[in-house]
């Protein structure tokens, strides 16, 4: 723009001002209601103040306003200096309004953040959608859990549920950011059933353990155990329930921390039969999308074979002449049979060649067989002592599970030659 223009647009504007302000000072100054449009800072609300903020809005203020009479010159409060101010300020200057327009109260808003815990579990959702909400305002929420997951609550810091276990609900802002979370709990959908297969109450060992484990794991989820090919008489006691329940509807076991329940059945002794224990899920259970079970078959037998064969261990030379003339023998069952009846029979020597034997008697061991019952670990143990200068041999000793035992059911044994001999070894 040539120079010429902007000074006659200068000197028009300036033209102006003075008009306005000679029409300002004829009338009386206006008694200042608040600080808001006092711009000059001087207590009164009038041409002055006028005059400041045009000189501001036409660029030409000199000194510049400072911050605080830029607010005070702000008089509708919208962040701005412009001519609407100076409207405002000339008709207050000029007794048309008695007070400057209030501006609208914009309430603070915080924002609503919606999460899922675990995240693999399901999604959350702001079904109103409008965050940042005010404090109070109540939003409606919803939670879908994914496959093999199901709803527990809702949780927050701060705000207030209608309902925490309902999947769908409303929540009340509180008056600040907030974070709700959906939880979720995996669920089962399967059951692996693991235990004892083969119970014999004839022994020590008369309970069989059972496991089932779930997939997920889900606390607290209910197993039902049924056994089937039993009656009430075949077993002393379970660990939880009653036997009737177990032989016709089921027991019914929660799962602990570890997603497992456990059951433990004592069988009575001398039970002989054949069934299946099955562990099922509960599919009334909430915590379960389906019915799954696995089938894990149980034997208890007190009267069929329990040992088919024995292993004969021992000192296979013993030399009578020397400090060593001791020989022992240990009968090991092919099953660690408590009780078992193991027979000793020492072939080729005299009574006179043993001084002593652990069990039984001398003239049994070289007739007709020593009787030597099997320990807890299924071993049966003959010590035989030599008598001094004995040289015989090789001659067998047997040992032979017994026919007539009913803890077997065949003649079986396993041999072990030994030698006993007096010389030194260089003599012979």
């Amino acid at each position: 723009m040539p120079k010429s223009v902007k000074k006659r647009a200068g000197s028009a504007a300036a033209l102006i001002l003075l008009s306005i302000l000679l029409v300002l000072l004829l009338l009386p100054s206006a008694a200042s209601a608040a600080v808001l449009g006092d711009v000059n800072e001087d207590g009164n609300i009038n041409v002055l103040d006028v005059a400041l903020a045009v000189q501001h809005v036409l660029g030409i203020d000199e000194p510049p306003l400072t911050e605080a009479q830029k607010t005070a010159a702000d008089v509708n409060v919208d962040g701005l200096i412009n001519v609407l101010d100076v409207t405002l300020l000339m008709q207050y200057a000029l007794g048309i309004i008695e007070e400057f327009p209030t501006p609208p109260v914009v309430p603070d808003t915080y924002a609503l953040t919606m999460a899922a815990s675990p995240s693999a579990g399901g999604t959350a959702t702001d079904i109103t959608g409008e965050s940042p909400y005010e404090e109070g305002t109540e939003v409606s929420i919803s939670a879908t859990a994914n496959t093999g997951y199901v709803f527990t609550n809702w949780t927050a810091p701060s705000g207030a549920f209608v309902y925490a276990d309902s999947s769908a609900t409303t929540f009340a802002m509180p008056g600040n950011d907030v974070t709700v979370t959906a939880n979720f709990e995996a669920i089962a959908g399967s059951v692996d059933l693991t235990g004892d297969t083969t119970v014999e109450a004839s022994l020590l060992t008369a309970s069989g353990t059972y496991t089932a484990a779930l997939f997920g794991p889900a606390v607290g989820a209910e197993v039902v155990f049924k056994l089937t090919g039993f009656v009430a008489s075949d077993i002393n006691s379970i660990s939880i329930g009653n036997i009737a329940d177990l032989l016709s509807g089921g027991v019914t076991i929660p799962t602990d921390a570890n997603g497992e329940a456990e059951l433990v059945i004592t069988f009575a002794a001398g039970v002989d039969k054949f069934g299946t224990l099955t562990a099922s899920i509960n599919d009334t259970d909430p915590k379960v999308d389906t019915t799954a079970s696995d089938n894990q078959v149980i034997t208890v037998d007190t009267t069929e074979a329990i040992a088919s064969s024995v292993t004969l261990t021992g000192d296979s030379m013993v030399t009578a002449d020397l400090s060593t003339a001791t020989g022992n023998y240990t009968a090991t069952l092919s099953r660690p049979a408590v009780g078992a009846a193991v027979v000793f029979t020492l072939a080729g020597f005299t009574a006179d060649d043993i001084d002593s034997i652990s069990s039984g008697s001398i003239a049994d061991l070289l007739s007709g067989g020593v009787t030597v019952l099997s320990d807890a670990s299924g071993k049966a143990e003959l010590v035989i002592t030599f008598a001094a200068g004995v040289d015989k041999g090789p001659h067998n000793l047997t040992a032979a599970i017994s026919a007539a035992d009913p803890k077997a059911d065949t003649d079986a044994s396993d041999t072990q030659a030994i030698r006993v001999n007096t010389k030194v070894w260089w003599d012979i």
